[in-house]
């Protein structure tokens, strides 16, 4: 089967921290909980990983290891985040082709903070991820592909999805 997935590409970030304290607020029977930290604090972390994430390329992969031919269409700046995406893509056997170049935008990253409690903070930036345009769209792909998966269309990007539909079905 021929997949192309459309969506989000980001660099991710993850910084391991055991050392944050945790405070469960309740509010009408619901319990949320918050990491704290000092304003001001400079926090050491106890480690830092760096990996490929976004709808688009998450889903791709997945597509690839269970042996399809995937293509993965996003949108990438040329800077060293881009550079990453692009090889953790092709080191999976996933076709990098209709990646749209975005100059004006750098690439889309995150910072995930682990906490000892195992929850995720994310800080999300966007980047080129919000600025698919038409142009960029690749047209014959989508007809020509036997599985269409779009996932994240974020900001001014999110326009395109009945345009995507129209020529998917």
């Amino acid at each position: 089967m021929n997949v192309l997935t459309i969506g989000g590409a980001t660099q991710d970030i993850y910084l391991n921290y055991t050392g944050s304290d945790c405070m469960a607020i309740n509010k009408q029977g619901v319990t949320s909980s918050y990491l704290l930290f000092e304003a001001g604090e400079k926090v050491e972390i106890d480690s830092i990983e760096y990996k490929t994430g976004g709808g688009a390329t998450n889903s791709a992969v997945s597509f690839s290891r269970l042996g399809h031919k995937t293509t993965c269409f996003c949108t990438l700046n040329d800077d060293a985040a881009g550079a990453s995406v692009r090889a953790d893509l092709a080191n999976d056997n996933i076709d990098i082709s209709l990646i749209a170049p975005c100059h004006d935008h750098p690439t889309g990253v995150s910072s995930i903070l682990n906490s000892l409690h195992t929850e995720r903070t994310i800080f999300a930036f966007r980047g080129a991820n919000g600025h698919l345009t038409q142009e960029m769209l690749p047209l014959n792909a989508i007809k020509q592909s036997d599985l269409i998966y779009i996932t994240s269309l974020s900001h001014d990007s999110a326009k395109l999805l009945p345009i995507i539909v129209d020529h998917a079905s």
